[in-house]
C-alpha cells in the first residue's frame, strides 16, 4: 500500500531514476527545483494539498536563459515604456532573486518573450509566471499565431500557459496588454507538447529534464493465480493514448506477460483500461467510457483478476462504472493466468514496450496518490465499495 501523497517518499524498494534538473510545488505553495535522481512529490499551488508523486516524459525547455534578460529576446519589442530588470523579488521559489519588470507602450501593445526555432505543425507550449507590480490587469499570450489566451493579472504570482500548433519554424511567445498595467515574470518556457509539463530551469543554452521511471522489483510479492490493483491518479493531458499508471510485468518479455491499468492503454480510445497479458495473446482487455475524466482531474480505478473472472471499476467526480469478464466494453475472458515466477516487477508509468519506446508506451505526466496491491481477487461488490 503506497500511499504517496501522504507519505511524500518512496519504500526503499521502489527504484527511483531522472536525468537533468527538475521541480515541483513543495508544501509551502513554493516552487522547488532539486537535482537529477530526486523523486518529487507535488501539491496543489493554491490549496496545498499533497498531489502524490509526480512522474513526466522528457521534455525540453528550448529556452536559452529561462529567468532573466539573457533569454533570446530580451527587449520583448514593442517600443516599451518600462523593460528593465528589477532586484530584491521575492521569487515564485520564495527566494529573493532579480526578476524582469515591464510595460508596453499603450493598450494592445507588447512583444516578444522568447524566439525559438521550431519545427512546422508541432504542438509548442509557452508558460511563465507572471504578476502585476501593483494593483490589477489582463493581458493576453501565445505562442504567435493570433489565437491568444486571456490571463487576469494580481500581484500574486501565478503561472500561465498557452499551447498552440506552429505554421512556420520560427516561432516566439508573445504577450499583449489589454490597458497599461506594469509586470514582473520570471521562469519563461517553451516546449515541445500539447500541454504544460513542470519548469525546467535554463541557463545559457536549452535544458532538457529526464523521463521519471520508477520500478520496483518483484520476488515473491506477486500472486499470479489471483490478485487486486487500485490507484488513485490524475492526469495531464487526455489527448495521447497509452497513459499508463501501473503494471506488474515480465521485464524478460515486456510485451508478453503483463497486468496493467491505466488510460487509453493498447492505443483506444478515450477510456480507463484495464489490460491484461498472458502467453503473447491478449487475453482480458477491459474498457470504461470515463465519462467526466478531464485533465489534472483525480480519479479512482481498481482491478481483480483471477483465472477466467477479471473485473474492474472506476470513479471520477461525475461517474462510475464497472467491467467484469462477459459482460460490457470487455475482450477475452482472462484465461489463462500468466504462469508462476513470470512477474518479475511492478513499473509506474510505463508498460508493454517501454524501453524500446518510453514516448510511446510511458505516461505524458501525471500524479500518483496511491497504489494499493492485494494477492486475493476482491469480489465485484467489494470493487466497486472500495472506490465509492
Amino acid at each position: 500500500d503506497f500511499n504517496f501523497a501522504a507519505t511524500k517518499k518512496l519504500d526503499p524498494r521502489i527504484k527511483y531514476t531522472r536525468t537533468g534538473l527538475a521541480s515541483f510545488i513543495n508544501e509551502h505553495g513554493l516552487l522547488e527545483i532539486v537535482n537529477a535522481n530526486v523523486p518529487r512529490f507535488d501539491h496543489d499551488p493554491v490549496t496545498r494539498e499533497s498531489k502524490g508523486l509526480l512522474i513526466e516524459e522528457q521534455r525540453t525547455n528550448v529556452l536559452n536563459y529561462s529567468a532573466l534578460k539573457g533569454m533570446s529576446s530580451p527587449n520583448l519589442g514593442g517600443n516599451p515604456q518600462i523593460n528593465d530588470e528589477v532586484s530584491n523579488i521575492t521569487l515564485p521559489t520564495g527566494e529573493i532573486g532579480n526578476v524582469r519588470r515591464y510595460l508596453a507602450n499603450a493598450p494592445g501593445g507588447g512583444g516578444r518573450w522568447g524566439d525559438f526555432s521550431g519545427t512546422n505543425n508541432q504542438k509548442y507550449t509557452g508558460s511563465v509566471w507572471i504578476r502585476t507590480v501593483s494593483g490589477t490587469g489582463s493581458a493576453i499570450i501565445d505562442v504567435n499565431d493570433g489565437g491568444g489566451k486571456t490571463i487576469n493579472l494580481t500581484t500574486e504570482w501565478q503561472r500561465v500557459t498557452t499551447t498552440h500548433s506552429t505554421n512556420n519554424t520560427y516561432r516566439f511567445f508573445d504577450i499583449y496588454f489589454a490597458s497599461p498595467v506594469t509586470i514582473y515574470y520570471w521562469g519563461v518556457q517553451i516546449e515541445a507538447g500539447g500541454n504544460m509539463s513542470s519548469y525546467i530551469p535554463t541557463f545559457a543554452s536549452a535544458g532538457t529534464r529526464g523521463t521519471d521511471n520508477v520500478s520496483m522489483p518483484i520476488t515473491d510479492e506477486f500472486n499470479h493465480l489471483e490478485g487486486t490493483m487500485f490507484y488513485e491518479a490524475s492526469l495531464d493531458n487526455l489527448t495521447n493514448d497509452n497513459q499508463p499508471i501501473a503494471a506488474f510485468r515480465d521485464v524478460s518479455s515486456t510485451t508478453s506477460d503483463l497486468h496493467a491499468m491505466g488510460f487509453r492503454l493498447g492505443g483506444g480510445s478515450d477510456q480507463i483500461r484495464t489490460w491484461f497479458r498472458a502467453n503473447s495473446g491478449n487475453e482480458h482487455l477491459s474498457a470504461h467510457g470515463s465519462n467526466g475524466l478531464t485533465a489534472n482531474m483525480f480519479y479512482k480505478h481498481i482491478y481483480g483478476y483471477k483465472d477466467g473472472d477479471c473485473a474492474d471499476a472506476y470513479k471520477t467526480a461525475t461517474s462510475s462504472g464497472i467491467q467484469d469478464t462477459g459482460h460490457g466494453n470487455v475482450t477475452g475472458d482472462a484465461t489463462p493466468m500468466i504462469a508462476s515466477g513470470l512477474i518479475d516487477e511492478l513499473r509506474f508509468g510505463g508498460y508493454y514496450a517501454y524501453e524500446s519506446d518510453p514516448i510511446t508506451y510511458g505516461l505524458d505526466g501525471g500524479h500518483i496518490k496511491r497504489f494499493s496491491y492485494w494477492p486475493q481477487r476482491l469480489t465485484d461488490t467489494q470493487l466497486t465499495t472500495y472506490i465509492s
